[in-house]
């Protein structure tokens, strides 16, 4: 058995690899079809450079099988307790 590897990466970096597999999530479980597809590349990098966004790789072979991507930030409800909040994966 092939082992999966997992790690932490940069959204920057990551634009070009993860965009079928958006495109293939949104097709398959997406709400909304009437609405299109269209990420906030710049927002989605603004956050992770102001530390509030953690994107993660699954790669089997070299090549990305999976991501989950978080938005981090200190909890409204719970003041003191920084907390992930899932976007997509």
């Amino acid at each position: 058995m092939r082992p999966v590897t997992f790690q932490r990466e940069r959204a920057h970096d990551l634009w070009a690899e993860i965009e079928p597999l958006l495109e293939a999530h949104y097709r398959e479980i997406a709400t909304f079809q009437d609405i299109p597809l269209a990420p906030d590349k710049d927002r989605y990098n603004g956050a992770e450079d102001g530390g509030t966004l953690r994107c993660f790789t699954a790669l089997l072979d070299g090549n990305m099988i999976g991501y989950a991507v978080f938005f981090v930030s200190w909890h409204a409800h719970y003041a003191t307790s920084k907390q992930a909040l899932q976007d997509v994966a």
